[in-house]
């Protein structure tokens, strides 16, 4: 068991197999034909036997696979020279979503051949930074947009927004069910963004209504466990809430370029780009401690085990 990190710049994997304090890292290479790609983002398939898989915004391998825990790792092709920018697991698909390209949405279902699926009229018509699963569907945002994709990734449909001031580079999404407020016991999507507001939605990504101001700007990632969403910025720590509208500041390091959230074996993990300390950790969401992975920066990271 354990989480995995990656960093863009260094095309170097990080494997984390404490299953307490965030520590002890170990440094796993990757295949020397895999060169300098830029990594961008992590998902793993918890079904079978399980795999990680990572997508990159450059080079000439764009995919990168570990069906060992992330040991090991073997490259692949992306279709077409996007960048990719995000990766999500569900309904025994991983889905690609990129923020240019012609064909901007991608299905992996088995092995390592990836698919174009959607419309170019529905997938190109943004720029897309983040894609998450849940209640059946796939939920994409991205630049002043939001789609959605009902199965496994094949097609996508444009959604919409349903109030005002829903507008912005949404950049991560998360689905997960409030512990508080007039949503608690009901799954909803929740989308932060560069700007200084979040969306959400009740319908599986059908329409999305604005869930007020955050705590900063620059939210890039968004995590969700047992009733409390979380997320983390750039420049401005990190926020938290309870019922996936009405945010609240968290304590972590304001100082550091943070850049990726998951949640796994009892904590939530963050990972970022700059810092003295480029790993936080915490069991609450709210209150974070500190560790270092060396030889990053890291930008994503997921649990897997």
């Amino acid at each position: 068991e354990g989480s995995l990190l990656i960093s863009p710049e260094t095309s170097e994997i990080v494997g984390e197999t404490k299953t307490t304090i965030p520590g002890g890292w170990n440094e796993v290479a990757v295949p020397d034909a895999f060169g300098t790609s830029n990594l961008q983002a992590i998902a793993y398939e918890p079904t079978g036997g399980g795999r990680f898989v990572g997508v990159s915004r450059d080079g000439n391998h764009r995919a990168i696979y570990s069906d060992d825990g992330g040991v090991s790792w073997t490259t692949g092709n992306m279709p077409g020279d996007n960048l990719w920018s995000s990766i999500a697991y569900g309904n025994g698909s991983f889905v690609a979503v990129s923020s240019n390209g012609s064909s901007r949405a991608a299905t992996l279902s088995s092995g390592t051949n990836w698919t174009t699926s959607g419309s170019d009229a529905v997938t190109a018509a943004k720029g897309w930074s983040g894609v998450t699963y849940g209640d059946g569907s796939f939920i994409a945002v991205g630049s002043n947009g939001a789609m959605e994709s009902t199965g496994n990734g094949s097609t996508w449909n444009a959604r919409n927004y349903a109030s005002s001031g829903v507008t912005g580079n949404w950049t991560g999404v998360v689905y997960g069910t409030p512990s508080t407020g007039a949503n608690a016991g009901s799954g909803v999507f929740v989308a932060v963004s560069s700007g200084s507001t979040t969306m959400y939605s009740l319908n599986k990504g059908f329409d999305w209504i604005n869930g007020g101001a955050t705590t900063g700007a620059n939210f890039v990632s968004v995590a969700y466990n047992n009733g409390i969403f979380v997320a983390v910025s750039e420049n401005q720590g990190s926020m938290y809430s309870t019922d996936g509208i009405n945010w609240t500041e968290g304590t972590a390091d304001k100082s550091t370029k943070w850049k990726s959230i998951t949640y796994g074996d009892g904590k939530f993990l963050a990972v970022s780009q700059t810092g003295d300390y480029n790993v936080m950790y915490s069991t609450d969401g709210i209150n974070w401690e500190y560790a270092l992975a060396e030889n990053g920066p890291w930008w994503a990271v997921a649990y897997g085990g």
